[in-house]
């Protein structure tokens, strides 16, 4: 595993600096109002995840080491999504477009992790949350570190899980936090390059792996514990701008993460939210495996604190509506006095 791991982060770095000279030329994130950054930035430094997790994920899978239900979703669809990350981080693609192709590789990604001849019923709400998954990572990766360290503590939450259990080390979990470690070299605050669409959706494509066909010594219930930052922050946002009428489909700075990181900095929004991975969600993850009967209240002890933090931070609600509200209650207080 040491060597797998070396050579990922080695594959993972040195294409990031290939991207990053290339970004340079022809992939600047330019700063707007809705953005977390204040100066321009090259983007698309995913690419390094996504290729070194692809060559290891085959080799793996030749020396035997993947089966095909862990190998076929990330090399089939996870290289379909990355392509089209890729395509989007140069020209907006339609969301029609994004979606025909995260349709289709969610389609793969569940029919390979789902039991034979599974029903329909099971289906088609395991293919809603892998596509969710998907765009969720999107959405997530708007502050420096944030995306790369959330894949590295869920899949060290992973192989902490599967190693109690006395299982092997998940080989994908390992080849993750190597690639994702290589990109956080250029990653960490301030970033050097952004992840870009070709990297955060691939990494989302993971993350619905692992749901729905955790390793050995693995839980769902586990791995959904250790998304709980990801999901709650994205889900609670995206229900707070439809409720408000919003234009929810176009670029923000609304998540609970960026208001925290408008508050503080980047840096301290990123080592918070990885610190609750690791104290907080990665415990509850490992005994959410072995005491099973338990699960749904660990769970549910796990979110429902995250839930209270996202909504205090005003998830879903841009600056400008925070600040106006808080003028309207001041006015509302001094009519009643």
């Amino acid at each position: 595993m040491t060597t797998l791991f070396f050579i990922t982060f080695c594959i993972s770095c040195t294409v990031t600096l290939f991207t990053l000279d290339y970004a340079r030329k022809r992939l600047i994130d330019i700063p707007v109002l809705r953005s977390s950054h204040t100066i321009p930035t090259p983007r698309g430094g995913g690419l390094g995840i996504v290729v070194a997790t692809l060559i290891s994920t085959l080799s793996m899978y030749i020396a035997g080491q993947l089966n095909a239900s862990t190998a076929f979703p990330v090399l089939i669809g996870g290289t379909a999504l990355a392509c089209v990350g890729f395509i989007d981080d140069h020209r907006q693609l339609s969301v029609i477009s994004r979606l025909i192709v995260q349709c289709s590789a969610a389609s793969i990604l569940v029919a390979l992790s789902l039991p034979p001849f599974s029903s329909i019923l099971m289906f088609i709400p395991c293919l809603f949350c892998a596509v969710w998954l998907f765009n969720l990572s999107n959405f997530m990766d708007g502050i420096d570190g944030l995306a790369t360290c959330e894949a590295i503590t869920v899949c060290l939450g992973i192989i902490l899980i599967a190693v109690v259990h006395g299982s092997t080390v998940p080989c994908l979990a390992v080849i993750t936090i190597a690639a994702s470690a290589g990109f956080l070299i250029f990653n960490l605050p301030p970033a050097r390059i952004f992840m870009g669409d070709v990297g955060s959706v691939f990494l989302g494509a993971i993350y619905a792996l692992f749901l729905f066909n955790p390793p050995n010594g693995v839980s769902t219930a586990s791995v959904l514990i250790l998304l709980a930052v990801f999901i709650t922050d994205s889900t609670i946002t995206l229900v707070v701008r439809i409720k408000n009428k919003a234009r929810w489909t176009q670029p923000h700075r609304s998540h609970a993460y960026q208001h925290l990181a408008q508050r503080t900095s980047h840096g301290f929004a990123t080592t918070a939210i990885s610190a609750i991975n690791i104290f907080w969600l990665t415990p509850l993850a490992v005994f959410a495996t072995h005491i099973p009967h338990l699960s749904i209240p660990l769970t549910l002890l796990a979110y429902i604190p995250i839930v209270i933090c996202v909504r205090q931070l005003n998830a879903g609600y841009a600056n400008d509506t925070i600040h106006q509200n808080k003028v309207l209650m001041n006015e509302g207080r001094n009519q009643l006095k």
